[in-house]
């Protein structure tokens, strides 16, 4: 199903038409074109990220992003097995998948507890169906980072930022290969669909970053 948002924003979009792709273009860009302005819109009102930017994160602060993020990690860890055990054909998809179910994995081993408040994780079967969506839903958190790491260039670092971009640049690998998965895979591909389904998850990192309150929690603690 075509999402209004899309539909009004045809006119101003020449790689894509109201048919799908137009010859040439791309689909992960096209993809990110449709959810850049709410990335810049995270940037330009997360507390954490103005705070790691300036020097000013604490290390109990980013403790804190690293376990909310975790809880993401084991929601989508969930599914990628479910994936995985799906899938008998040893192809790149199935790699990628395990790939990032061994990374994820080895992020989330000492959580345990309920999913956060502002985790959305669900799917229909149509998206389930197709791996390539699902792992195109999970690199909106990833390209959000490199974004944010892009905006940090020549920042001096602190330890918190030092630890933030390495565990930024161990998930870059697995975006690069997505990259050139998705554009071998894109004339079998809904457009529409990949839009709205990695806008949905970039709007699930608006949530996730506005949720992380470290400032009231600590004041709660005095």
């Amino acid at each position: 199903m075509k999402c209004v948002c899309v539909c009004l924003l045809l006119a101003s979009v020449p790689l894509l038409s109201s048919s799908g792709l137009v010859p040439g273009a791309r689909l992960w860009d096209v993809v990110w074109g449709f959810s850049g302005l709410q990335a810049d819109e995270i940037l330009r009102s997360s507390a954490f990220f103005q705070e790691l930017r300036d020097g000013n994160l604490t290390q109990r602060c980013y403790t804190h992003f690293l376990q909310q993020e975790a809880l993401y990690l084991a929601g989508a860890s969930r599914s990628l097995e479910a994936l995985i055990g799906r899938l008998q054909e040893a192809d790149e998809t199935r790699s990628l998948l395990q790939e990032i179910l061994k990374h994820y994995s080895s992020r989330n081993q000492s959580l345990h507890g309920p999913p956060p408040r502002w985790l959305r994780l669900s799917f229909t079967p149509l998206v389930l169906d197709d791996p390539v969506y699902y792992l195109l839903a999970l690199s909106a958190r990833v390209q959000l980072r490199v974004l944010m790491a892009r905006e940090m260039l020549g920042v001096k670092e602190s330890r918190v930022l030092q630890q933030w971009r390495e565990d930024t640049r161990e998930e870059v690998a697995w975006i690069l290969r997505l990259r050139t998965l998705v554009e071998e895979r894109q004339q079998h591909m809904d457009a529409f669909k990949a839009i709205n389904i990695f806008r949905e998850q970039m709007m699930n990192q608006k949530s996730f970053y506005k949720a992380l309150a470290c400032e009231e929690e600590e004041e709660e603690e005095r």
